[in-house]
């Protein structure tokens, strides 16, 4: 029997109840470091030594033990488990299960949080991006997906926001292969509420705060929305995607759905995105 990790509510409703000293704004910056942890971002919030224990764990633990962790979660290092958290879903699928659902049939590994995948993501870019494609072959492996794909969007995040020219294909027609030139962000914005985004910039990459955001993984005015998958979507939040869109200046605005290249020419259109947004597959460089 396994228990999945607390939801954003039910942190919020421990703060307010048992540790009510703590603000919410440094509850909100630990669970982006640790994820939903309430012993490092509740009861050992201002303990020091603890939270310097997560940059112990990232700085010691290699990535072949990150991948035992996922594979074999009993016999993994201590330190892996502040980096891969086990979880619980209706399904093996990533992103198949609402925050809050009571439907714990499959037991998953996920990456801890947005701020464990860009630091993992950071060597992966430097040195080990054949680590990377290993993992998203082992796609088979229900317990690799959840993990492999939050990796893989960490990567892509960092892919994108250094700018470059990159292979895409609108999706709603029969179109040729093109490319979209994207220079280097101008700044990367972890907003804490999506209308933040309105008042951003050209060229500023906003972040959602958590991995499970509705819709999309990214946006950047005046007219992009991006996400990030390793698998073919069958569909995507659409009442998300409304929000997300009504914060671009541009029309229309471009729904990006950055995918391995294994992936980029098999690509589909998803039926549930609106037709005034246009779809397109961008091939993430570095998976062949």
């Amino acid at each position: 029997l396994y228990l999945g990790l607390w939801t954003t509510d039910e942190i919020a409703t421990c703060r307010a109840m048992c540790y009510p000293g703590i603000p919410e704004d440094q509850v909100e910056a630990l669970a982006y470091r640790w994820g939903n942890i309430p012993r490092f971002i509740l009861e050992k919030a201002n303990d020091a030594a603890a939270q310097s224990t997560l940059e112990d764990a990232l700085s010691t633990c290699d990535l072949d033990a990150i991948l035992k962790c996922i594979g074999e979660p009993d016999s993994a290092p201590e330190a892996s488990h502040k980096i891969i958290h086990l979880d619980v879903r209706p399904s093996p699928e990533p992103s198949a299960q609402p925050e809050g659902s009571l439907d714990h049939r499959y037991k998953v590994m996920v990456i801890a949080s947005p701020f464990v995948g860009s630091r993992l993501a950071e060597r992966i870019a430097a040195q080990e991006a054949d680590w990377l494609r290993r993992m998203v072959r082992q796609l088979d492996a229900p317990a690799y997906k959840a993990a492999a794909g939050a990796l893989f969007e960490a990567y892509a995040h960092r892919r994108l926001q250094a700018g470059g020219m990159f292979k895409v294909r609108r999706l709603d027609a029969a179109h040729a292969d093109s490319e979209l030139g994207l220079s280097p962000a101008t700044q990367s914005l972890v907003f804490r509420k999506l209308e933040e985004v309105s008042a951003a910039a050209d060229g500023v990459y906003c972040l959602p705060p958590v991995h499970n955001f509705p819709a999309v993984d990214a946006l950047q005015q005046p007219d992009r929305l991006f996400q990030m998958t390793i698998a073919q979507k069958r569909t995507v939040n659409p009442l998300g995607l409304k929000k997300a869109r009504k914060q671009l200046r541009a029309a229309p605005p471009r729904l990006y759905f950055c995918v391995p290249g294994s992936l980029f020419a098999t690509f589909t259109s998803v039926d549930s995105v609106a037709a005034d947004v246009e779809q397109w597959a961008l091939e993430v460089p570095g998976f062949a």
